[in-house]
């Protein structure tokens, strides 16, 4: 018999929120214990939990508070009940799994998948999540589904072995692994710091996965688990009417290391060895969301270090007590102050997989490993002299090593975009010795580049060693990093400082850089392999000094900055990773920002809505910048029909209806079979199109003095940054969203429930001039009601017609001109105007339209206009007037109280469009049944002032 095929997990993605609750956990937690002694034990705890980040899906409370503030979700008496626990879950855990999947790019094929396996245990919901995620991937109908819950941590576990026996039964499977856990939606009233630490240490997150046979990735092994007895009590959720409550007995890691000893247990799992100088026993819920923010796909490894975030996913690890040891000695010294922040415990890593060939980058090396040893320089007592003599080494070793190399390399990158007359204000973060500023000075004088160098290091004997070096070409501080913030930095440099810092530490210091650089940012951290030690033999030949063996082996040893996992904690989507001389990689990472003035506000889309919202920003003096994909002002698919109540909008913005010169509509005209009403519109409205509009309103945004950048494609957002599809970043404390119907990444926006089984497209016809047809139109909009969808004709400024539909996917049995000539036979007066069409033209299309949509929550900074807003249903006109009312009222917002009013403005908005809305879908549905639509055609015709107060009614006031 054959040999079973091995599975591999090939491809590892993670997503988490974006709300940090951590801090106001801990605020609100702390009160509740009575005992002060007890208060301090609890204090105590959390700072040594090694947790910086917990992240939630509850949205942040009016004014951005914790989901624990007035008017938060658990601002109510006695907290909310499971029931509103378990439609938040519902809400949320597709959502944030389907995030993680899309993280896993490339290596998820739809198309592809088999099997799906699904593992939550933090929230029920029927259909499964396995169904809902499967139909909202749009999955084959014959996939196999398994949903694992209620196992608590190890439901991960059997999700990766459940996958890992398809694949080697069914050869040709291939497994998506989904992990998702809303911990956060279970927060008890406890007033005994158990409970409390219990709850500290779970956050939110998801993990996406794929297994299959395909070559590359990380093969999954046999699997081997064992219960202890009468354990059960010691980790357990209790579901009850507020939620699930989380009991985790202290008494765990000591029962774990008592088991471990015992011959029985080691003869079970490990064939009656002993266990491995460091295991990972204990696997605690998700799979992935463990870093705090997502990472993109990757290859993952199977014993992890802790994170310094909430752990969404990590182990208890049982190893070395001397390492332990050292590592609570130090905890409890001197160095528990500023330099803790910058610099983690030393621990010992014994993962095989961690271990490299000389000269080879380790594609499974944990962005969670800090260095092995505790540096010489950081010892407390080191003297002065000694101190000074081990930088002057490790200085030479950086020369000889051509250490340098990719910070010059950036800086020249930075200087290619043209950053300004001014002199270039630049943080070196760690300036140790000062060669790196030296050298930074000497590249500006031999260009010409005018420097404000300045330099930071927590240790205050850096200073007196790098000041000697600089002769006061630079400013230098000792301290913390972060107390340097809001001081207009241009460039921040770090070099072989982020391999000293543990996870959190580091996401914190890479978002630091990405907000407060504003032309770029570089940490030049580099993988020195085999060949590179003939350079330290070189110099040591020279006469250096074995002074700093653990410094020198975590600047030679492996690479530890995965740089697409770096991206992912700057909060950047896609990382750019410079090498050197081929016998020398050099790892950095950095991103460079467009040459310009500092943007106060950034707005993604310069379309009706994003264009409005540039003229109002501007007006109000701000800085604006308007970055546009497209090279042209196109004509967009959807549009051109303006309201009465959108030429007045216009009007205030000081465009008159007279400039735009389109084609007055005053009458609306309904179709569905042999009925026929037409009725006066409530006031006088305007076909124009989308090419007219726009040009418009991008050049009254231009006279206001925003600045437009076409032909710039951004990708995501993320945090306060816009990222382009030439890797730059755009930074600004407010980013105002309108890319009109397609969908952004990061920013999904999922129909209604009616619609996913069968989602609606929207094509377009543009049509000729022809007299004919101007007979047959008129001054009239006309709506064409048929089985399963709707077209909408109106006329525009140079005669010709735009036809406009909305049908579900199964009308399409074929190309689009297929489906036109169908309904132009099904139905007569559609097939009247149709035979005036220039089918030669192209059809324009846009899938999965999520018409009923809106969105009632986002971050602080970022405002979301039109229709990354709400897509309301087209047959009521109103399309443009959302996007002109979204960008009024975020603009008269954002004056009002800036940046940190754009979640209460979503809100609002939200608020806003729910009648025009609701009005809207129950129309559209209407008409989409041909009975019923006969049926409202027959009513608008015999009471014509129907038809005026739904007008009215589906307006956004």
């Amino acid at each position: 018999m054959p040999p079973a095929p091995s599975a591999r997990l090939n491809a590892l993605a993670t997503a988490a929120p974006d709300h940090d609750i951590h801090r106001a956990f801990i605020d609100w937690a702390t009160p509740r214990l009575a005992d002060e002694r007890v208060r301090a034990i609890f204090a105590r705890m959390a700072a040594r939990s090694g947790i910086d980040h917990r992240w939630s899906v509850l949205p942040p409370a009016e004014g951005g508070g914790s989901p624990v503030a007035p008017g938060g979700f658990y601002d109510v008496p006695g907290l909310p009940p499971t029931s509103a626990r378990m439609a938040a879950y519902a809400d949320h855990a597709p959502a944030l799994a389907l995030r993680a999947i899309a993280k896993l790019g490339d290596a998820f094929d739809p198309a592809r998948v088999t099997h799906l396996v699904v593992a939550s245990c933090t929230g029920f919901v029927a259909p499964g999540i396995d169904q809902i995620v499967a139909r909202r991937l749009g999955l084959a109908a014959t996939v196999e589904r398994v949903l694992i819950g209620f196992m608590g941590c190890y439901a991960g576990v059997t999700a990766l072995r459940n996958a890992r026996h398809i694949v080697r039964s069914e050869p040709d499977a291939v497994v998506l692994v989904v992990s998702v856990e809303l911990s956060t939606l279970h927060l008890q009233l406890a007033d005994a710091p158990e409970p409390l630490l219990a709850m500290l240490q779970f956050s939110d997150g998801a993990a996406a996965g794929i297994v299959s046979g395909d070559a590359g990735g990380l093969e999954l092994g046999e699997g081997r688990s064992l219960a202890l007895e009468d354990s059960e009590a010691l980790i357990r959720w209790d579901i009850g009417d507020t939620g699930f409550a989380m009991h985790l007995s202290g008494e765990v890691p000591g029962r774990l290391r008592a088991a471990l000893g015992a011959p029985g247990v080691q003869a079970q799992l490990f064939d009656g060895d002993a266990p491995p100088p460091l295991l990972a026993v204990h696997s605690r819920r998700a799979l992935g969301a463990r870093r705090g923010r997502g990472g993109a796909a990757r290859t993952p490894r199977r014993a992890r270090r802790q994170p310094r975030g909430a752990r969404g996913v990590g182990q208890y690890v049982v190893g070395d007590d001397p390492v332990r040891a050292r590592a609570d000695d130090r905890a409890a010294g001197e160095r528990r102050g500023d330099r803790d922040r910058l610099r983690p415990r030393p621990r010992r890593r014994s993962d095989p997989l961690h271990r490299a060939r000389p000269g080879k980058m380790n594609p499974f090396t944990s962005l969670a490993a800090p260095i092995e040893a505790e540096e010489e320089m950081d010892a407390a007592g080191l003297a002065p002299e000694r101190y000074a003599r081990v930088l002057a080494d490790l200085s030479r070793i950086n020369a000889l090593t051509l250490a340098a190399r990719p910070t010059l390399g950036f800086l020249e990158r930075v200087r290619a975009r043209e950053v300004g007359g001014r002199p270039w204000r630049i943080l070196d973060v760690g300036f140790g010795a000062g060669d790196m500023l030296a050298r930074v000075a000497r590249w500006g004088a031999a260009r010409g580049v005018a420097l404000d160098l300045a330099g930071v290091d927590l240790n205050p004997k850096s200073a007196p060693v790098a000041a000697a070096r600089l002769g006061g070409r630079a400013h230098l501080v000792t301290g913390d990093y972060r107390d340097l913030a809001g001081e207009g930095w241009d460039i921040i440099l770090s070099s072989l400082v982020a391999h000293h810092m543990t996870p959190g530490q580091r996401t914190g210091f890479l978002r630091f850089m990405e907000a407060e650089a504003a032309r770029g940012w570089l940490v030049n951290d580099l993988h020195r392999p085999a060949p590179a030690l003939c350079g330290l033999s070189v110099a040591r030949g020279a006469g250096l000094r074995r002074s700093d063996r653990a410094a020198r082996r975590a600047a030679f040893g492996r690479a530890r900055l995965p740089p697409r996992r770096m991206g992912g904690d700057a909060g950047r989507s896609a990382a750019r990773c410079r090498r050197g001389l081929p016998h020398l990689p050099q790892l950095s990472l950095s991103a460079v920002r467009r040459a310009g003035a500092v943007n106060d506000a950034i707005v993604v889309g310069a379309g009706p809505a994003g264009a409005a919202a540039a003229i109002g920003l501007a007006r109000a003096g701000a800085k604006v910048l308007l970055i546009e994909r497209s090279r042209e002002t196109g004509d967009a698919l959807c549009g051109g029909f303006l309201s009465w109540q959108s030429l007045a909008r216009l009007k205030a913005l000081g465009i008159e209806a007279d400039g735009l010169a389109g084609q007055t509509v005053r009458r609306v005209r309904l179709f569905a079979g042999s009925a026929r009403s037409e009725t006066m519109l409530p006031a006088a409205a305007m076909g124009v199109s989308r090419h007219r509009l726009d040009s418009a309103l991008q050049a009254v945004a231009v006279a206001a003095g925003a600045r437009l950048e076409r032909g710039v494609q951004a990708t995501g957002i993320d945090g306060y940054a816009v990222q382009t599809r030439d890797g730059a970043a755009l930074a600004a404390p407010s980013l105002f969203l309108a890319a009109g119907k397609h969908g952004f990444r990061g920013f999904p926006r999922e129909p209604a429930a009616w619609q996913r089984a069968d989602p609606v497209m929207g094509l377009r016809l543009r049509m000729p001039p022809h007299a004919a047809l101007d007979r047959l139109v008129g001054d009239a909009v006309e709506l064409h009601l048929f089985e399963r969808g709707y077209a909408g004709l109106v006329r525009q400024e140079d005669g010709s017609a735009n036809l406009c539909l909305a049908v579900h996917k199964s009308r399409l049995d074929g190309p689009p001109e297929a489906l036109l000539r169908a309904l132009g036979g099904e139905n007569p007066q559609l097939g009247e105007r149709l035979a005036f069409a220039d089918w030669s033209a192209a059809i324009d299309a846009i899938g999965h339209v999520p018409y009923g949509w809106r969105s009632g929550v986002t971050t602080p900074g970022l405002f979301r206009l039109g229709d990354q807003a709400g897509v309301i249903p087209s047959l009521a006109g109103e399309g443009m007037g959302i996007a002109l009312a979204s960008a009024a009222a975020a603009v008269a917002a954002w004056r009002h109280g800036g940046a940190r009013s754009a979640p209460d403005y979503q809100a609002r908005l939200a608020a806003r469009m729910a009648r025009p809305f609701a009005l809207a879908n129950m129309v559209w549905r209407l008409g989409e049944r041909p009975w019923t639509a006969s049926m409202v055609t027959s009513c608008a015709a015999a009471f014509p002032w129907l038809v005026r107060l739904t007008s009215r009614a589906t307006r956004l006031g």
